[in-house]
């Protein structure tokens, strides 16, 4: 069910504890869905796309849905250490801190091997937010919150552009009690 924006604070708040989602636009009524960095900045959405795509144009002035998620647990990376550009050597992501980004369902460690361990019954929760998007230049203040830049994108250098979108309505989902995902594959 839609909520208007304002009556549902958990929306936002759920948004800034990730750091990507998806946007999606209508063009010529066909549903075109592109992947987005965001921030929540006064109380609105703050995207980074890249402009070499174009999809920041169809957004422009136009409604969107943008929405982001936590995935399903059994499909989320477990951190660990990750390879140094140009060497062999490893390093744990954040330069040795203890890793805050660990999904919550996982226990460092408690499986076999020393492999993190699911919690029983993980979670998902899911953000879904429709507002008008406008290209914006951000503040300084934004830009350094998004953090660095990818370097290319399909190949070809990274060159942002940046939407702001304020939501108008929002939809929040939280599922508990997610059972490890079992693979066709898996031996």
């Amino acid at each position: 069910m839609l909520i208007d924006a304002p009556r549902e604070p958990r929306a936002l708040d759920l948004l800034g504890r990730t750091s990507h989602g998806r946007v999606s636009v209508s063009v010529g009524a066909l549903p075109h869905t592109a992947v987005a960095r965001h921030i929540v900045s006064g109380g609105e959405l703050l995207l980074r796309l890249h402009r070499g795509h174009g999809y920041h144009r169809a957004c422009d002035g136009q409604v969107v849905a943008y929405g982001a998620d936590t995935g399903h647990p059994a499909d989320r990376p477990v951190p660990g250490p990750a390879p140094i550009p140009g060497g062999d050597a490893k390093q744990s992501p954040g330069g040795g801190e203890p890793d805050t980004d660990r999904a919550p369902d996982m226990i460092p460690g408690g499986g076999a091997d020393g492999e993190p361990e699911r919690a029983p019954g993980g979670e998902l929760w899911s953000v879904s937010c429709v507002g008008t998007a406008r290209v914006v230049i951000p503040t300084g203040t934004e830009l350094n919150r998004f953090g660095p830049a990818p370097h290319t994108v399909d190949g070809e250098p990274f060159d942002p552009v940046y939407l702001r979108v304020r939501p108008k309505f929002v939809t929040v989902h939280h599922i508990a009690g997610i059972a490890p995902r079992q693979s066709e594959y898996a031996p």
